[in-house]
């Protein structure tokens, strides 16, 4: 997908005099000629620019660089951004970076502004403006929306037919996957029926599995499905119950911190920020029995997540969007 972004340079400006001509602050917003959307994890992004006479590019924001400080002409420069991924210790709040385009010559300045996704967003009232003189492409990688949907059988409904009507690229029904997207690795795992132990320990040796296959599985990994433990990143909210444990060292909390050690993301939470139960017993305790554990380089795609009751079962389906 390419996007096209239109910047003025007045032809009375464009010309070689540069007697009287307006100096602005290369890192003051100018003219926003563009706002663009980053995941948390690092990359890259290439910028090409027509124009004619020499620009440069600039920026005070040290988690943007660039390969080139400018060109002559029509040319073009790629952004490098490094990453703002939240870990277990350290949640990172979204945060904005402008990327200053100056023609040498008039010092006309055009901002691009990046905003790139945290653990906490931020907030960004940017204006964009669309003019046209000089044309300044900027290329996303060319990606579709696909969905995953995690889904349990328990109950009296149909959890076969209900799946088979959504048209889930992938997806998870008590552990079994199928469909697929090129270069999307998705696990399945079912460890409903097993103790705290036995569970913490399948679901170890599924992630290390994933680990010794070697380079050529990749890192876009995704694991899905029940998992009768609970979430350390959910205690503490006022919605949690009261039987909730409160310390990270409690061992329905392994599994959890597990995935975050290994760097998986709970996508279900880091979406919801509350307390989100997906499976309430006959007695009443509700649990994060249902998972989507991502990877940070899955968990950058993700556009949204959302919890569906399925007549007739006692578990939420869990619909994951994602670009890919």
């Amino acid at each position: 997908m390419k996007k096209y972004i239109y910047m003025v340079l007045l032809g009375a400006l464009m010309c070689a005099c540069t007697k009287n001509v307006e100096i602005i602050d290369p890192y003051s917003p100018g003219s926003c000629i563009g706002k663009i959307e980053l995941g948390a994890a690092a990359g890259s992004m290439s910028v090409s620019v027509e124009t004619s006479g020499d620009w440069r590019v600039e920026t005070a924001d040290e988690w943007l660089t660039f390969d080139t400080k400018g060109r002559t002409g029509n040319g073009a420069f790629t952004v490098y951004y490094e990453s703002n991924e939240s870990d277990v210790m350290t949640l990172k709040s979204g945060r904005v970076g402008k990327v200053s385009i100056r023609h040498a010559e008039t010092k006309k300045v055009h901002t691009l502004v990046f905003v790139q996704q945290g653990f906490y967003p931020v907030a960004d009232e940017t204006e964009v403006t669309n003019d046209s003189a000089i044309v300044l492409e900027y290329k996303e990688n060319e990606a579709e929306n696909v969905t995953l949907i995690c889904c349990s059988s328990e109950g009296e409904g149909d959890a076969q037919a209900w799946l088979d009507a959504q048209n889930a690229d992938i997806a998870v029904l008590d552990g079994v996957v199928t469909g697929e997207v090129d270069g999307l690795n998705v696990r399945g795992c079912n460890y409903a029926d097993m103790t705290m132990d036995e569970g913490f320990n399948a679901f170890r040796s599924l992630i290390q599995q994933t680990y010794n296959s070697g380079p050529d599985a990749g890192d876009d990994w995704v694991y899905a499905g029940q998992m009768y433990h609970l979430s350390a990143m959910q205690a503490g909210y006022d919605s949690t119950p009261s039987w909730y444990p409160t310390t990270k060292d409690a061992i329905e909390f392994r599994s959890d911190l597990y995935a975050w050690q290994n760097n998986l993301y709970d996508c279900v939470w880091m979406y919801k920020r509350d307390y989100v139960s997906t499976y309430t017993d006959a007695d009443g305790r509700s649990y994060c029995a249902d998972y989507v554990y991502a990877s940070s380089s899955v968990f950058a795609k993700v556009t949204s997540v959302e919890l569906l009751e399925v007549d007739g079962l006692s578990h939420k389906a869990i619909k994951i969007t994602l670009k890919y």
